[in-house]
């Protein structure tokens, strides 16, 4: 067991003790599903009483929540760093190499999707919830414009409601994934491998036909407007 540290007072001595804890939540989540680690195990392995940790973080969503932000910040650096190696439209094949690239060095954050709306967000308060959804609309509307910048055929301010859209596959595909061990177990059974999900391939398979999709999508409005314009002449 660590020794306890001693109270934090200044700035710099609390922000490096916040630091400390989510170092701490990163490791253990690393070894072990959400549901057993505890704040015990946390404040033990950041050295803090566990009095001192309920003062940085109320709920154990909360503290998770700060965790999962730091993570998907992460996500959108590097997100915008692969899309900025092409210089020029990479269109729907560049763009899923993106999101490929971003997803594969963002495992901790991928393992934390099941959990972040219904379980994080839902518990860690409405102050928390807020300002962690606020905190995503300059990173969406960063990334959006650069997504339209690859996309051409996306209208303007698309973007980020695509990033969203597709949010909302990765977390439905990671859920299938991330089986418990329980659940892990029937797929032993007969016929039950209908379950079994690989994330990455099945997401990335998913986006790249939901993106071709938009594009054809696209094309054909544009020809029916560019006839309707010929014939109106």
């Amino acid at each position: 067991m660590m020794a306890i540290l001693q109270r934090a007072y200044s700035d710099e001595q609390k922000l490096k003790r916040q630091e400390g804890i989510l170092l701490a939540v990163e490791r253990l989540f690393r070894e072990r599903r959400y549901e057993k680690v505890t704040m015990l195990d946390i404040a033990e392995k950041s050295g803090v009483s566990k009095g001192t940790l309920y003062v940085y973080f109320r709920t154990k969503e909360s503290l998770f929540l700060s965790y999962a932000t730091r993570k998907i910040d992460r996500f959108f650096d590097l997100l915008l760093m692969n899309l900025n190696t092409f210089h020029e439209p990479a269109g729907v094949a560049g763009v899923v190499e993106a999101l490929g690239q971003s997803y594969a060095e963002s495992k901790d954050m991928v393992r934390l999707l099941p959990l972040l709306h219904h379980v994080l967000e839902s518990k860690a308060g409405f102050d928390n919830a807020l300002s962690f959804r606020q905190g995503l609309i300059p990173l969406l509307e960063r990334a959006g414009v650069e997504i339209e910048r690859h996309l051409v055929f996306l209208d303007q301010g698309a973007g980020k409601r695509l990033l969203l859209t597709i949010h909302s596959l990765s977390l439905g595909l990671q859920q299938l994934a991330d089986l418990s061990p329980d659940l892990q177990k029937m797929k032993q059974h007969p016929g039950m491998d209908i379950y079994t999900f690989e994330f990455e391939d099945s997401f990335l398979n998913t986006v790249d036909l939901l993106l071709a999709g938009m594009e054809v999508r696209a094309g054909s409005r544009n020809l029916k407007v560019n006839t309707q314009k010929k014939h109106h002449q």
